[in-house]
């Protein structure tokens, strides 16, 4: 039987995040060897800003794929929403790429602590250059957003896959060859701007009932789009703060060491869970269409249930069983045992995410994204707090636990909040979705945690007794997930 049109979506998004995953932690490690560290941090720490600099579109992203799903019938609506989003990325773009530059300038490389002064023509460049990657990204968001808006995962998977493979391959020129920094960033530029041209080509050629133009810019679709995206805007833009402020307080408190390490193991616990938000990510479509309270509470108990049930096993699987798996590439692959620890301390709060996934969309697509951006104002005060506070205690990994705190906060908050907006139960919720293992998995790693702070040799011991302990856990949870993924993988073949 061939698969159906989300099935096929979740299949394609997965296959995208993994391929993603599998080259950039490759790419990563051949970098780290390029560069150097001290070059490397630079260059993170530098692009790291234009995660703020994404995040800073005033929502029209996600407004765009919003509002495509649920007027995609009607073209000439859809017209104007693609036409006034297009206009406002390719001004707002050239505004938040001098921007960026400038707080590059004053935050980064005027600060000695963390480019050297033999390094600032270096970083200016790189700088320069991540900023014009930065525009071009910012322009594909347009296109990708059509697509997506329309259900069409396959489509952007499949660019998604093949840039990955561009820029990989571009890594390996870099390292084979010994190029600098600068030339890296050159041919990430590169890769950019075929993939928007890609975009280009297939919203032309699959769309052609759409069209871009000024003719179709509209106020009145401005002022619509505006009233949902300005609470979107804010939710991404704090959010996008947490790396770089984080970033900045490593790299200020411990000149640099904590950089390396800490990037590594973000990279790896934001695989994890992005593996599965890539798999979930044509929910947001689907929570667009509902329409009143009951289609909404149905939703929940059915759909939503399941999707946070998947996301307690991926996350019992890769936090609680893979670990050591993790360690022992951290310590011999990239040669920083410390990014165990702080992929365990990252991990707590990811798992947790990674349950409550389906609260953050299901708010974000009832048109409430208002309540998330408080919600993220108070979590990037919490988490800022408390890293500086560890780090003057501890001036080690452990100043990251108060992210784990913060998120536990956050989940809470958005359940009590769905509870009064559609009136659900958040014991029969939490009950349905076995909630309870998360708490389970959660106290185990703390436990792995705690023995490496006490006696470091003792990591991988710890971690071979938590897998041991979360197979027998997430048994039945682990069987079902390969049984979904031979069954998708049958299907697709046979399709």
């Amino acid at each position: 039987m061939p698969l159906n049109k989300n099935s096929k979506n979740s299949l394609w998004l997965s296959s995208q995040y993994t391929v993603m995953l599998v080259l950039s932690l490759i790419g990563l490690k051949l970098n780290l060897l390029t560069l150097g560290s001290q070059v490397f941090s630079i260059w993170v720490l530098l692009f790291s800003i234009w995660g703020v600099g994404s995040a800073v579109d005033f929502g029209f992203g996600i407004s765009t794929v919003k509002f495509v799903a649920q007027y995609k019938s009607d073209y000439a609506k859809v017209n104007k929403i693609i036409s006034t989003c297009f206009f406002l990325f390719f001004v707002l773009g050239v505004v938040i790429a001098v921007m960026g530059c400038f707080v590059a300038e004053l935050v980064y490389i005027g600060n000695p602590k963390i480019v050297p002064h033999n390094l600032i023509t270096q970083a200016r460049t790189i700088c320069l250059l991540s900023g014009a990657i930065f525009y071009v990204q910012y322009l594909t968001i347009v296109f990708r957003s059509i697509l997506e808006g329309h259900e069409d995962f396959v489509r952007t998977s499949k660019i998604a896959i093949a840039n990955s493979l561009l820029i990989f391959v571009c890594v390996i020129v870099v390292y084979c060859f010994h190029l600098t920094a600068a030339l890296l960033a050159v041919f990430y530029l590169v890769a950019a701007v075929v993939q928007l041209f890609v975009f280009l080509f297939f919203f032309r050629a699959f769309y052609k009932h759409l069209s871009i133009g000024f003719v179709h810019v509209n106020v009145a679709t401005f002022k619509e789009i505006w009233k949902f995206s300005i609470s979107v805007q804010a939710t991404f833009f704090l959010g996008s703060l947490i790396d770089p402020i984080t970033k900045y307080l490593l790299g200020t408190y411990s000149e640099n060491k904590l950089i390396p390490p800490y990037e590594i193991a973000k990279r790896f616990t934001l695989a994890v869970s992005g593996l599965f938000s890539f798999a979930f990510k044509n929910t947001l479509p689907n929570v667009s269409k509902l329409s009143g309270k009951q289609e909404q509470v149905t939703f929940l108990f059915l759909d939503g249930v399941g999707v946070s049930r998947n996301g307690i096993s991926f996350s019992g699987l890769f936090f609680g069983v893979f670990p050591i798996v993790f360690t022992l590439i951290f310590t011999f692959f990239y040669g920083y045992k410390e990014s165990a620890v702080i992929f365990m301390i990252l991990g707590l709060a990811e798992s947790v995410n990674n349950a409550g996934y389906i609260l953050y969309v299901f708010i974000l697509g009832i048109g409430k994204s208002s309540f998330l951006g408080v919600l993220q104002a108070v979590n990037i005060i919490v988490i800022s707090a408390v890293l500086i506070i560890g780090l003057l205690i501890f001036r080690n990994s452990l100043a990251l636990f108060g992210y784990y705190v913060s998120v536990l906060g956050v989940n809470l908050a958005m359940l009590l909040y769905i509870r009064k907006q559609v009136g659900i139960s958040v014991l029969s919720f939490y009950r349905k979705t076995g909630f309870w293992k998360i708490f389970c998995l959660n106290i185990v790693m703390l436990a792995s945690i705690f023995v490496y702070f006490v006696k470091p040799d003792a990591l991988i011991a710890s971690q071979m007794l938590t897998a041991a302990f979360c197979v027998w856990l997430f048994w039945k949870d682990i069987l079902g997930i390969f049984a979904f993924s031979r069954n998708v993988l049958k299907n697709s073949v046979a399709g």
